[in-house]
């Protein structure tokens, strides 16, 4: 059973609105799992500590090449996915929906690639993840 998407502006501003809602309202999900442990890497972690990640980045690529060492990324990404559960702000919601509102204008002929709600959402996690990285609990604009 196929149906068509029909481009229709009132309807997909109404449709955003309902997909962010339910998105906004959604809670992170509460890791279960027990935090895994590296067995490879279960000593401290073994980088210069003397030297700052800002003094380790103006570094030229043959002195260093490791600016963040694999074991503090992985730290980093860890406490992040456990601790850092962002909402998208007002302000960021609204550029968001513009944006999908302003691509379903222009690719509404027959032989361009369909955007759908997908796009949306996908749009929502991307501005999640980047708060999520930037250690943010409100993702803004």
């Amino acid at each position: 059973f196929i149906m068509l998407d029909k481009p229709d502006e009132e309807i997909d501003c109404v449709l955003s609105e309902h997909v962010m809602a339910l998105h906004a309202g959604t809670k992170s999900a509460v890791f279960s799992k027990a935090e895994r442990r590296d067995t490879q890497n279960k000593s401290r972690l073994e980088w210069d500590i003397e030297k700052s990640l800002s003094e380790r980045l103006k570094m030229s690529r043959s002195e260093v090449t490791d600016p963040i060492p694999h074991q503090l990324l992985r730290k980093y990404i860890g406490y992040a996915r456990k601790y850092v559960h962002p909402k998208i702000g007002p302000e960021a919601a609204g550029v968001i929906q513009e944006f999908y509102l302003t691509l379903r204008r222009r690719h509404q002929s027959r032989d361009s690639t369909p955007i759908t709600t997908r796009q949306l959402e996908s749009l929502m996690r991307l501005t999640e993840a980047r708060a999520r990285l930037e250690l943010r609990e409100v993702a803004s604009k």
